[in-house]
């Protein structure tokens, strides 16, 4: 039986404290360390007095446990919004052996893995649910949630909230309903690494939703990175890039160091693979483009040491739990700081010495400007999107005629639901005659600032100060 602080369901914030000594003694039992940070106490002494926090801390801080010890502090269910499957797998298996019920659900999962896990809800025997953010778009799911009596809820990589932020995801949206629908008093915990004052201000906006009265604590730690050394090597003919790139693998693969290779496309990181392993190199790709089972599998086999280089695209990022990293590298330029400060956040989790190499060649520029267009496209395209919509054009037809990707698409969809130019029937989004005139000052503010953002990260490529002072200042930090 796990030790609980008594609170009762639907009061004000608990006026009782669990005092950090005794906190201490549980955390050693459940968790096996032998003491919290100042700043994980303070967080977590924050929830379990109801407050809706917002934690800005590096990579590497530990955030984990702050919410998973404040859910087995509280009498019932903690949901935790998470856009990482990985992550889920991970953080479940380690509290169930810690003997913590947990449970996810996420597309990984059979119908009746799924029927379950839910079963286990209902009958609340399950203290932390982790579920992906796009699992509010089933309906069964949603009007069950709307029932449960939820402790707490948290999530996990906020930035995702708020379309300022560098990696925003529409589903992330439907999160703020769930918040409106919480009793007050009811301890809301959103945590990220990487957010600028815009970012934090609007996902703040979100957190305040369905209680104007209920204010957001903002815990805002050191962001700076002191065991990682940052460099950007500034390379002339393309055809030299992957010779240079492999002579510094070489050097690092000689003191025994395991690291990541990011590259911009999923083609890219199957051919610099293939290269890498033909010169000797235990090397693997990793892409969005893999399936579930194979992506798990290069997971598995990195953390135990199979390779000593994975080749990815930013698909292996957040919630990787390796924390002997030594180096990353980056064969193509980030779109932002914000992307590049949260992928070398992956190298020395364990505090001892690490490097972050940025390759950097002129006209690595057009794949992100291809990407910009693709994550924002133009309001021209929006109206000739609509307008074939208007003209009866089938989903299929409308990317085929446009010439439109998946990705490109499913960003278009999400933006005209939002504003009743589409509506989904039997879950195909179907077009409304008579529908609102199409916003589009909001979409071209959205596309300006990413565009404001690739520049500064021009800037960091020719920064002759201290590289990781300017990446901390970007994100906020002023001292």
């Amino acid at each position: 039986m796990l030790p609980t602080l008594t609170r009762s369901r639907r009061s004000a914030p608990q006026k009782a404290r669990l005092q950090r000594a005794s906190a201490t003694e549980v955390l050693q039992s459940l968790f096996g360390h032998a003491d919290f940070h100042d700043r994980q106490w303070e967080l977590i002494d924050h929830l379990l007095q109801g407050k809706r926090v917002l934690s800005i801390e590096r990579t590497g801080f530990g955030k984990s446990l702050v919410f998973q010890f404040a859910a087995t502090q509280l009498p019932g269910l903690t949901l935790v919004f998470s856009p990482l499957v990985a992550l889920m797998h991970d953080q479940v298996h380690a509290l169930e052996s810690r003997g913590i019920a947990a449970a996810f659900l996420n597309h990984t999962q059979s119908a009746t893995e799924q029927k379950g896990v839910l079963e286990k809800v209902k009958c609340g025997s399950i203290k932390l649910l982790y579920v992906a953010p796009e699992r509010d778009a089933d309906r069964a799911w949603e009007l069950l949630l709307k029932t449960l009596p939820l402790s707490m809820v948290v999530i996990d990589e906020a930035h995702c909230v708020s379309v300022w932020g560098h990696d925003f995801r529409p589903a992330y949206r439907r999160i703020s309903e769930v918040v409106a629908r919480l009793p007050a008093g009811t301890p809301l915990f959103a945590c990220t690494a990487t957010a600028t004052q815009r970012t934090e201000e609007d996902i703040c906006r979100q957190l305040r939703s369905g209680n104007t009265q209920t204010g957001v604590e903002i815990v805002r730690g050191d962001l700076s990175r002191a065991n990682l050394k940052t460099e950007v090597v500034v390379f002339g003919p393309m055809e030299d890039k992957d010779a240079l790139v492999l002579r510094r693998l070489r050097q690092e693969l000689q003191k025994g160091n395991t690291g990541l290779v990011y590259v911009g496309t999923r083609k890219e990181a199957e051919r610099f693979a293939v290269f890498l392993h033909r010169q000797g190199i235990e090397a693997v790709f990793y892409h969005g483009g893999m399936k579930g089972g194979m992506r798990r599998s290069v997971e598995e086999q990195w953390k135990e040491g199979r390779f000593k280089v994975v080749v990815s695209t930013n698909a292996l990022g957040m919630g990787i739990d390796k924390a002997d990293i030594r180096f990353v590298y980056h064969l193509q330029i980030p779109a932002s700081p914000l992307h590049y400060y949260q992928e070398i956040g992956r190298a020395g989790r364990d505090g001892k010495p690490a490097s972050a190499v940025l390759f950097y060649h002129p006209k690595d520029d057009r794949l992100i400007h291809r990407f910009i267009d693709t994550a924002q496209p133009s309001k021209e395209r929006y109206l000739r999107c609509i307008e074939a919509l208007a003209r009866g054009f089938s989903e299929g037809g409308l990317q085929r005629s446009l010439r439109m990707g998946d990705d490109t698409w499913r960003t278009m969809k999400q933006e005209l639901l939002d504003q009743a130019i589409l509506a989904l029937h039997n879950g195909k989004a179907v077009y409304q005659p008579g529908h609102p005139a199409f916003q589009t000052l909001h979409l071209e503010n959205l596309r300006l600032a990413k565009l404001s953002e690739f520049e500064a990260m021009k800037l960091y490529i020719h920064w002759k100060g201290d590289r990781m002072k300017f990446l901390v200042q970007y994100l906020g930090q002023r001292r």
